[in-house]
């Protein structure tokens, strides 16, 4: 009995000092938000407007945990985290990011924000500001329609004179430049 208590309390005495260790990597991380938000490549600009706006929505997201899962899976997210740095270069540097072996240096103990990445699609979006040149290894797919529901799909109606490309009957000419 005294095990399991002694157990109990080494696992809840864990989660507490995560939770801690979260709160401040975020406290020590404010700073650098607010010198960089306010500076001319953060509110002076539209791009780091979005960035800015990005930043705050996917703080509030992944306060709660379940609706950051939620959002993922409603969004069908696949993928992995190819090691490019764009996330962690979100506005400013993440002080943790390492760029030498493009590796996080608190990986285990690392905040919600950085766990959830990407929640929804607009974060990839984000990404993409920051890096154009490499592709994220995160996608969000469409659902997969099922053969019930492409079957009740109304089609195009027929016009005279259309060309059938049009209707994907037939391969226009300009579908293909190489010919």
């Amino acid at each position: 009995m005294a095990t399991v208590q002694r157990q109990s309390r080494a696992i809840s005495l864990s989660g507490l000092r995560r939770q801690l260790l979260q709160v401040r990597h975020v406290l020590g991380r404010s700073p650098r938000f607010f010198t960089a938000a306010f500076s001319r490549e953060g509110l002076g600009c539209a791009r780091g407007r979005a960035l800015i706006w990005g930043k705050f929505r996917r703080f509030v997201l992944t306060v709660f945990p379940p609706v950051a899962r939620h959002l993922r899976a409603h969004y069908h997210l696949s993928g992995g985290c190819e090691n490019c740095g764009a996330s962690c270069n979100l506005l400013f540097r993440c002080p943790h990011w390492d760029e030498h072996t493009h590796l996080c240096t608190v990986y285990e103990d690392r905040p919600n924000v950085c766990r959830f990445f990407p929640v929804t699609p607009a974060d990839l979006r984000d990404r993409d500001l920051v890096r154009k040149d490499a592709l994220c290894g995160f996608a969000f797919n469409p659902q997969p329609q099922t053969a019930a529901q492409l079957m009740v799909l109304p089609s195009p109606p027929l016009r005279a004179g259309a060309p059938l490309s049009r209707y994907g009957l037939i391969e226009s000419k300009t579908a293909c430049p190489g010919k």
